[in-house]
């Protein structure tokens, strides 16, 4: 499959994306919007009870984000479709694994990345593609996405790279504000 391109960063998040999932309680059962736990029930990848340790749950919740399973195919199509139900749907999940990577120093388990990272998408005209992704323009991929340190390895998984660079404040490392920063989940 084709992954999504990036998309302008001037309506982000969207409204559907507020309504689902901003203020979901990840732990209520609520109509079409299962806690999480039932989330991951569904999509196969435990039948155990999550962890109530906030660390333990959220190396839980980004080892389950990396597995092969439905949950990161269709969380991420809700994502990037900006599909109000579906988003709806994976709303506990979503807001539980946004918060991982939220720089709040409240039993936070990353480590803010600063640097270079490499994305690689394919277009079928990737000359007409990048009309839209001036160099130097702010864009923003809708649906959690993994990238490369390694920059060769990005030209294996698209005929367009982009070359992002990722400069979290530096506030976001003595706790004076929490963002939402990017992170490498290899080790969960």
């Amino acid at each position: 499959s084709i992954a999504a391109p990036p998309q302008k960063a001037t309506s982000y998040p969207t409204d559907n994306f507020s309504q689902a999932v901003l203020y979901k309680d990840p732990s209520r059962n609520e109509p079409c919007s299962p806690p999480t736990q039932l989330i991951v029930e569904a999509c196969g990848l435990t039948n155990e009870k999550m962890p109530e340790d906030a660390m333990e749950r959220q190396r839980l919740l980004a080892n389950f984000y990396t597995s092969e399973s439905p949950l990161y195919h269709e969380m991420n199509k809700a994502l990037r479709d900006d599909d109000l139900s579906a988003m709806r749907y994976y709303s506990a999940y979503i807001k539980e694994l946004r918060d991982v990577f939220k720089t709040d120093h409240q039993d936070q388990i990353i480590e803010p990345f600063v640097g270079k990272v490499w994305r690689g998408i394919t277009f079928p005209d990737p000359t007409e593609a990048l009309k839209d992704f001036p160099v130097g323009g702010t864009f923003v991929w809708s649906a959690f996405t993994s990238m490369s340190t390694e920059r060769d390895v990005a030209f294996n998984f698209g005929n367009v790279v982009f070359e992002v660079s990722c400069l979290p404040p530096k506030e976001a490392y003595d706790g004076a504000i929490a963002v939402y920063a990017p992170a490498s989940v290899q080790a969960f």
